[in-house]
């Protein structure tokens, strides 16, 4: 039977505005239409693909409106629902990339992957995509959502490029990670690299084979417009170019040794997320994660909380805004209280989602953090993602700049300042609340 029709959003040929086509869903329960594409892309096993098969995930007949898969997807455990027709007894499993037509061209770039121009200025076609997505009332988490999308795509076309510009396919099983901002699925328009391979067998033996693969994957990235990172922590890098064994060392070491750089190392590469290869492999590296924190770990949470209560609130004495005259707020790091908070108990928990959102969602409810304090932080956490996506929609498509994280709070409507105070004061309230919690130090 063939698949019903239904309509959704995509972009203009001009890739400036949003309207309405008629939309025939090919993908299937298990994987999108772009999940599907992507998997022929892949070497080696098939990605294991979030809520895949899960009774958790949201049903919706196709023929709901935009609106109400908005809702859905907004509020769904992960980043999918499932459209049913009773007519056709089929179901799909959409994202919000179908729903608000960033598919099409996600497609389009996968089917011209060659084309090193197309795919070096899709990002900034992403950014009117945005724009039009935010005026249809896209939540901050579905726009994040779009944007790792888009990078989940660039990473795929990226790693198979390179894979067949090397002199022979991968000798063993690996996996390409993403980590950081990506790794939570929270990577705006402005943003660096943070990847990693894990490999499994011999070190000695594979290493160069999998450097020489990073290095390539990194160029590329960098061509499509995923800056190098500045502290080198990317594929290329031989610290973080190693096997498995070493990876669960590395783990180890940082839990039961959390000096300051071992936890700065925390809060990057546990936020760890597969982006290719052996999902085998991410599955064993948070089993591993999961069980050395099972074990006495008090140390360890301590001194990621006394990281997170470092943290500099941009507010004065009087509660005024305080930043640097002449650079802007730092948007990023005014929101890192939210970031590390959601991670510590996630990890406490035992929590393997990563994205700041979920989690906080996941542990809503616990003795860390009640169900209203929950749905108040997750406002005030999204409010400021929103500017911060704003801001660098801004920049990218009026200003004909590069995205940045420094805003003036002043230039703001005096409601919206009122509310960036109010966040920041959030934010506070989290760093005084762990400091209650860990106050005895361990």
């Amino acid at each position: 039977m063939s698949a019903p029709q239904q309509s959704y959003l995509t972009p203009s040929q001009t890739g400036t505005e949003l309207i309405t086509r008629e939309w025939v869903s090919e993908s299937t329960a298990g994987y999108t239409l772009v999940q599907q594409q992507l998997s022929k892309l892949e070497w080696g096993r098939r990605p294991v693909t979030e809520g895949q098969g899960s009774k958790s995930d949201k049903v919706l007949p196709l023929s709901a409106s935009v609106d109400e898969m908005l809702v859905a997807l907004n509020n769904a455990k992960g980043a999918h629902i499932q459209l049913s027709s009773a007519s056709a007894g089929r179901q799909w499993r959409v994202g919000v990339s179908d729903v608000l037509g960033l598919t099409p061209l996600l497609l389009h770039l996968i089917g011209n992957c060659r084309d090193n121009e197309e795919l070096a200025s899709s990002r900034n076609r992403l950014a009117f995509i945005l724009r039009e997505a935010l005026g249809c009332g896209a939540s901050p988490l579905l726009l994040l959502n779009m944007v790792s999308d888009m990078a989940e795509t660039l990473h795929h076309i990226a790693i198979h490029r390179a894979i067949q510009e090397m002199d022979s396919e991968p000798p063993c099983p690996f996996m390409f990670m993403v980590m950081g901002s990506e790794g939570r699925n929270e990577q705006t328009l402005k943003t660096d690299q943070d990847n990693a391979i894990v490999f499994e067998g011999d070190e000695e033996v594979h290493q160069p084979y999998f450097l020489k693969l990073g290095d390539k994957v990194n160029r590329m990235l960098d061509a499509f417009g995923f800056d190098y990172c500045r502290g080198e922590i990317m594929a290329r890098n031989p610290k973080w170019c190693r096997s498995l064994a070493s990876w669960k060392a590395y783990f180890t070491r940082w839990v039961n040794t959390p000096d300051p750089m071992a936890v700065m190392h925390t809060t990057i590469f546990f936020d760890f997320r597969y982006a290719y290869g052996d999902a085998g492999i991410a599955l064993a590296l948070r089993e591993h994660l999961n069980t050395i924190l099972k074990k006495r770990s008090d140390v360890f949470f301590y001194q990621l909380a006394q990281n997170t209560i470092g943290n500099a609130i941009p507010l004065g004495f009087f509660g005024g805004f305080k930043y640097p005259s002449g650079v802007g707020l730092d948007m990023k790091k005014a929101m890192l209280p939210a970031v590390n908070y959601a991670r510590i108990f996630a990890l406490r928990n035992q929590v393997s989602e990563t994205n700041t959102i979920r989690r906080l969602r996941l542990i809503a409810g616990t003795e860390y953090l009640s169900a209203e304090d929950a749905g108040l932080l997750i406002r005030h956490y999204s409010g400021l993602m929103k500017v911060r996506l704003e801001h660098h929609i801004h920049r990218i498509i009026d200003r004909n700049r590069s995205a940045d994280n420094f805003i003036i709070p002043e230039e703001y409507s005096p409601e919206m300042q009122a509310f960036l105070k109010e966040a920041f004061k959030k934010m506070r309230d989290l760093q005084k609340r762990l400091g209650f919690i860990y106050r005895t130090g361990y």
